[in-house]
């Protein structure tokens, strides 16, 4: 059998005083936290830091064809509700459109919303 404790008591504040209440406990910890652990910037930040040339990542619409070719069509439609099958029968078509977005969503650093 498991102990189970419902709260944790008697941290050690800055003024050397022992913690009496929950709320007491929680700002020790959130001090704490605050203290020890890195603030760090946006995503959007880190992810402007990584332009293509950068990764050597390149979006062609040739390249975006070919995965949508080998696209499995007996497989379940993705989470789009979007099946693999209609992909792959229209690679030719839709290949421009979808490297157009891909570039786009991954200079701007943000996915679209639909």
């Amino acid at each position: 059998m498991q102990t189970i404790k419902d709260k944790v008591m008697g941290l050690k504040k800055a003024n050397g005083q022992q913690t009496v209440t929950n709320q007491e406990t929680a700002d020790v910890f959130c001090e704490y936290f605050n203290e020890v652990f890195v603030k760090e910037g946006s995503w959007i930040d880190d992810i402007t830091k990584y332009r293509t040339e950068d990764l050597g990542v390149e979006i062609t619409k040739v390249k975006v064809k070919k995965l949508l070719c080998a696209l499995k069509t007996d497989k379940s439609p993705g989470p789009d509700g979007m099946h693999p099958l209609l992909f792959h029968s229209t690679a030719d078509e839709v290949a421009k459109p979808l490297t157009l977005i891909f570039n786009k969503s991954y200079i701007q650093g943000e996915l679209p919303h639909d």
